[in-house]
């Protein structure tokens, strides 16, 4: 390949991921008026994963929501609905609010299952949850805090890892990190048998939105 062919490529490519990381963007503006990250080093990312963290660029996309929200909110509003939590601190993909214990757990175990009967729960998601209810100004998990909430969150992260499941089963390809593939899309084996929710069948345009790919594509020669 010359030269000019890969930098005709890696435009069509950057080109793409703009795009991808747009519509994100505004599908997550849409979902509300406050934003929770994790404080996070991305070059850290790449120097571990590589061209992987390259091909999706998390720090860019990050930087393209911060830069959407703030003209929206005001910059006197942006210390309140835009944050970002220390994660050494927090740990919210070793904790659990069921009993307080918090377990190391290795980047290949992407669910969360305790002995005092949380989950199964798929690692980001329960994390999301954990950090849906922190205090800015104590950014500390407490089991108090998060008992009110768990019984009405825990049928919506079930009802959305039932969606990744269908759209695994569908051939979609979705993050390594959720831990779902077309062959094993399904629950890990748990000592006890858990009701289900049924999955949420698509319809419409959400049919023809979970058609399209979910990361940006290898271009050919």
């Amino acid at each position: 390949m010359t030269k000019r062919r890969k930098a005709t490529k890696e435009r069509k490519l950057a080109a793409h991921r703009k795009s991808l990381h747009g519509r994100t963007v505004h599908e997550v503006m849409a979902l509300g008026s406050t934003i929770i990250l994790e404080k996070i080093s991305y070059k850290a990312w790449q120097k571990r994963f590589g061209t992987s963290v390259g091909l999706r660029a998390p720090g860019m996309f990050v930087a393209f929501l911060r830069h959407t929200a703030v003209p929206l909110w005001g910059l006197q509003a942006r210390a309140a609905l835009w944050w970002r939590v220390p994660t050494r601190t927090t740990a919210l993909s070793q904790w659990c609010h069921g009993c307080g214990t918090k377990v190391k757990k290795p980047l290949s175990e992407r669910w969360h299952q305790c002995e005092c009967g949380v989950g199964p729960v798929q690692r980001d998601l329960y994390s999301a949850f954990l950090a849906s209810s922190l205090d800015p100004a104590d950014p500390i998990p407490s089991c108090a805090r998060y008992q009110p909430y768990w019984e009405g969150a825990e049928a919506r992260l079930r009802a959305a890892h039932e969606r990744l499941i269908q759209r695994a089963k569908e051939g979609q390809v979705l993050p390594r990190s959720l831990g779902l593939t077309r062959a094993r899309a399904r629950l890990p084996k748990s000592s006890e048998v858990r009701p289900t929710l049924p999955i949420l069948h698509p319809r419409g345009e959400e049919l023809e939105a979970w058609a399209e790919p979910l990361e940006p594509p290898l271009l050919e020669h």
